[in-house]
């Protein structure tokens, strides 16, 4: 009987589980669709969101549609899909759909929960996102270089700056980016929102 006992439970998980030990895909894929989709107006560039399907069936809790992402993809004029690849870790509260600057000349990604942002012309992206290019800026919230600094809320303030919030152990502070020129630290002002 102990013989036969390992052969039975080999079997089960062969029958049960086989199609997942063998597939190349993981089965929580079948849950994942495009969740936001957003073109530059020549349609020459597409950001497509990839993440859980919110009416999936363990998606009974309202939650912004950019908390279920998983993967951000660029798709070019020649079809080529190419997915951005974060040097760090994104949590579910790091995306957003807000990447774009207002007249689609640039792009602002986040790397890491706690930074940097790239920022990288949307003429170059190609080649960024395959490794042949560096981003034309990397902007940091933290101002000494601490580690640990949170850095989320990315917001375009015009088509040339965008602000985000950086947060630490000692509070949070906005931080405003010129593109090619400084970058500025400062206190929420009364009234606007704070991480």
């Amino acid at each position: 009987m102990k013989r036969g006992l390992p052969i039975v439970l080999m079997a089960l998980i062969l029958l049960w589980g086989g199609p997942f030990l063998f597939s190349q895909t993981p089965a929580k894929n079948d849950l994942f669709r495009e969740l936001h989709r957003e073109s530059v107006p020549d349609e020459s560039l597409i950001a497509i969101w990839i993440g859980s399907d919110p009416n999936g069936p363990d998606m009974e809790m309202k939650v912004p549609p950019s908390f279920r992402v998983e993967q951000l993809l660029f798709e070019f004029p020649d079809g080529q899909r190419i997915p951005f690849k974060p040097s760090g870790t994104l949590y579910f509260d790091d995306w957003t759909f807000n990447i774009f600057s207002p007249d689609y000349r640039y792009v602002v990604l986040m790397q890491d929960r706690y930074g940097p942002y790239h920022v990288v012309p949307i003429k170059e992206l190609r080649d960024y996102l395959t490794g042949k290019k560096s981003p034309f800026e990397a902007v940091s919230g933290s101002t000494l270089d601490i580690p640990g600094v949170l850095h989320g809320d990315v917001k375009w303030k015009t088509a040339a700056s965008f602000e985000f919030c950086a947060a630490c152990c000692s509070g949070s502070y906005k931080v405003f980016h010129q593109i090619g020129g400084k970058t500025e630290y400062g206190k929420w002002r009364k009234g606007e929102r704070a991480y």
